[in-house]
């Protein structure tokens, strides 16, 4: 499918991935200004039992995508064509939640968990009042979008529509059951899903955020068959109070709707905003900005050059923070950053824009000095001075992520010494060359110590001065593999690939990502087609490495492994 030109309009680029049912593809727009991406779904089952379920679920993701209409944290249905079994949808650029909480480390906090409710609730409210059940709500059906953090709910193959029984006076279910063990309640493993099916399924995934666990390695409790979950993790009483009745087994007990259950979570966000109010000390305004997104971290770097650089952590609990900083709320408003010499922290202030209630009549704490006032704050990028402040007690502060200007080659780092790169010359090609190697070789040097994390630091300061570079993707891929992060390294593969079609190294790897993915799947057959397309996948591009390398001894002996995972009969 690669080339083609889809009703007229849409240029398939390259592969996505796979699974049981199809492929995945990346295209363009050719008929719409900036040629934006999207993704095309084309079913093409290998196993004729599983054809009929395809062609349902197909055709169910159509409709119901089309019923939805526009919402913006919901793939819009762009095309889809019943004959060629394929269908258009808006690219989501961004990552699935499960990097996210495989990646955690700590486990979530609790006002993750909380904005977590507060971003996907509202889009249940929604879809629910459509009369439509999503029934696969897990870590993996959710993405974060990159331009604004927001998330958004996808994979609607598995929604089903429910539909009123007026003989019953009850509700039905239309379609063929589909769900993930562990997110899916009991009633819907009977066929017998409802809204608060949904609701379950998003309870569970918010434990899962909190306890490190996957749900269906959870206990249940041998009388009640209630979810056991609660000494795995200390959580307040109200968000646990919530989540225990989104979770009841009986779905009699839990909430009844989505909306239910977002007017508890912000009922506990207000209590919780009241009570830091009168303990912590901290101006109300930074706890009510900390839960407006996902924060980032940032680095603040003194411009003059007799001082060093200062790295600055970002964290949920506004009495611990250096900064409550969320760049993408206030791009292109007036900001005003203050230190408080009192708390020996930074916050933001002058958000009426997006919280007067919140600002509006509370007192700002004494002991404060202004830091930055302006309003050219961008995604990515914050530049300021700190000026006649002492600075020695965050100045220990753990090392977090690179800040730019404008420029790319105008970087401003806070690194220790052991991990510091080369600072390129702003005005110089070859400074900025030297640079990139020596990301790359420290970023090796940090995953042959297993400093995962800070390898993956150190390659994303590499591919902002040099984007198209394949060594980086593939170092970072390598990255997430060793982390067991199939998914992110396969991406970092093709884009390696992307960059340079003829990398043996970046076949194999990615072999390797897709045996494993494969090898990983469920089933109670041998014979799984998804299982039998990932190794096949794997062994295309273990043959298309040596190829290239007849001698990479890793792609040989990967390749004699997959074949050996296929049955006799293929």
């Amino acid at each position: 499918m690669i080339g083609q030109l889809l009703d007229s309009r849409y240029q398939v680029i390259r592969e996505l991935g796979f699974g049981a049912f199809g492929q995945t593809y990346l295209a363009q727009d050719t008929q719409y200004p900036g040629k934006p991406y999207c993704v095309v779904k084309h079913l093409q089952p290998n196993d004729p039992r599983s054809l009929e379920k395809a062609k349902q679920l197909f055709l169910r993701e159509a409709e119901i995508l089309a019923k939805l209409g526009k919402h913006e944290q919901i793939p819009e249905l762009k095309a889809y064509s019943e004959q060629e079994f394929y269908l258009v949808q808006e690219f989501i650029d961004g990552h699935p939640l499960r990097d996210e909480i495989s990646a955690s480390e700590p486990r979530w906090t609790e006002n993750q968990v909380i904005s977590l409710l507060s971003n996907i609730l509202p889009i249940l409210v929604f879809i629910h009042d459509q009369g439509v059940i999503h029934r696969d709500i897990k870590p993996d059906n959710i993405m974060r979008r990159q331009r604004d953090n927001k998330l958004v709910l996808i994979d609607f193959g598995a929604i089903k529509e429910v539909l009123n029984n007026p003989e019953t006076g009850g509700l039905s279910v239309a379609g063929t059951r589909v769900y993930t063990s562990g997110y899916a309640p009991s009633e819907q493993l009977f066929g017998k899903s409802r809204l608060n099916s949904d609701i379950y399924a998003l309870g569970m995934t918010a434990i899962e955020a909190l306890t490190g666990k996957y749900p269906h390695l959870l206990p249940h409790d041998y009388n009640t068959d209630e979810v056991i979950w609660q000494d795995k993790v200390s959580v307040s009483p109200g968000l646990t109070a919530i989540l225990n009745k989104m979770v009841r087994f009986d779905h009699r007990e839990r909430y009844q709707s989505a909306g239910e259950v977002l007017q508890a979570v912000q009922q506990l966000i207000q209590a919780s905003l009241a009570q830091a109010t009168k303990t912590s000390g901290v101006n109300q305004l930074t706890l009510e900005w900390q839960e407006a997104g996902q924060l980032k971290n940032i680095t603040i770097r003194d411009r003059q050059p007799s001082k060093n650089p200062v790295n600055v952590r970002i964290r949920r609990d506004p009495a611990q923070c250096d900064i409550v900083f969320d760049d993408i709320s206030v791009s292109g408003l007036h900001v005003e950053i203050f230190f408080n010499q009192q708390q020996q922290c930074f916050y933001v202030r002058n958000l009426r824009q997006t919280n007067p209630p919140i600002i509006d009549g509370h007192p700002l704490p004494l002991g404060e000095v202004p830091v930055f006032q302006g309003s050219n704050i961008q995604l990515g990028q914050i530049n300021l001075r700190v000026a006649n402040i002492s600075l020695s007690k965050i100045s220990s502060v753990a090392p977090t992520q690179l800040v730019t200007t404008t420029q790319p080659t105008k970087v401003a780092m806070a690194y220790q010494s052991e991990t510091a790169p080369v600072v390129p010359n702003e005005n110089s090609a070859k400074g900025v060359s030297n640079a990139v190697e020596e990301y790359i070789k420290r970023g090796k040097q940090l995953i042959k110590k297993k400093d995962y994390q800070q390898a993956i630091n150190i390659l994303v300061m590499a591919l902002q001065l040099s984007p198209n570079d394949a060594e980086i993707y593939y170092w970072r891929g390598r990255t997430h593999f060793d982390l067991k992060e199939y998914a992110k390294a396969n991406k970092d593969f093709n884009n390696a690939l992307h960059w340079n079609p003829n990398y043996a190294e970046a076949y194999c790897w990615r072999g390797c990502a897709r045996l494993k993915a494969a090898l990983t799947i469920v089933s109670f057959y041998n014979d799984d087609p998804a299982i039998i397309k990932g190794v096949k996948a794997a062994i295309e591009d273990f043959d298309k490495a040596l190829q290239i390398n007849p001698n990479l001894t890793e792609a040989q002996k990967q390749q004699k492994i997959a074949q050996a995972q296929l049955p006799k009969n293929f």
